[in-house]
């Protein structure tokens, strides 16, 4: 086996770290899929027909929750 010297070794790992943390830091500007385009091909029909459910709605707390009775029921015309 062949030896690598101690400062090059250091030296190649700082390296390699440095850029691995600035491809983690400058990687992540804005998301991949934003909050108001329509996830699927279904909610962008049912939006072009006016019936359209939220994903999300709020409890009788405050907070939010998935409005999984209106998404689930069947759709009135």
């Amino acid at each position: 086996m062949w030896k690598i010297p101690m400062k090059r070794t250091l030296k190649l790992s700082l390296f390699a770290f440095s850029v691995f943390a600035g491809l983690m830091v400058g990687g992540c500007e804005k998301s991949l899929f934003p909050q108001e385009l329509p996830r699927t091909q279904f909610e962008r029909y049912d939006t072009l027909r006016g019936r359209y459910v939220p994903a999300e709605q709020e409890n009788r707390f405050g907070g939010s929750e998935p409005a999984l009775r209106e998404r689930l029921s069947r759709h009135r015309q």
